[in-house]
C-alpha cells in the first residue's frame, strides 16, 4: 500500500497542495537571504492559526472514525 492509499484508505485530508505552496514560499525567503521575509512567508500561511485549525482537524477525523463524533 502506498502512502496515498494509506492516506485515503484512513480518510486523512490531502494537505499535500498546502505543502507545496508552504515550500514555495519558504525556499523564495530562503533564497532572498531576509530572516524576515521568511517569518512572515511562514505566518502568512496561517501561523499558529492555521495549526490549531490543522490540529482540530485531524482530532475530528479521529473522533468521526471512532464512531464518538
Amino acid at each position: 500500500m502506498t502512502p496515498e492509499e494509506a492516506r485515503k484508505f484512513l480518510g486523512l485530508p490531502d494537505v499535500a497542495p498546502l505543502q507545496q505552496e508552504m515550500q514555495a514560499r519558504m525556499k523564495a525567503a530562503l533564497e532572498s537571504g531576509d530572516s524576515e521575509a521568511l517569518m512572515r512567508a511562514w505566518m502568512l500561511a496561517g501561523g499558529a492559526e492555521a495549526f490549531e485549525r490543522f490540529q482540530k482537524l485531524l482530532w475530528d477525523s479521529a473522533r468521526n472514525m471512532t464512531g464518538k463524533g
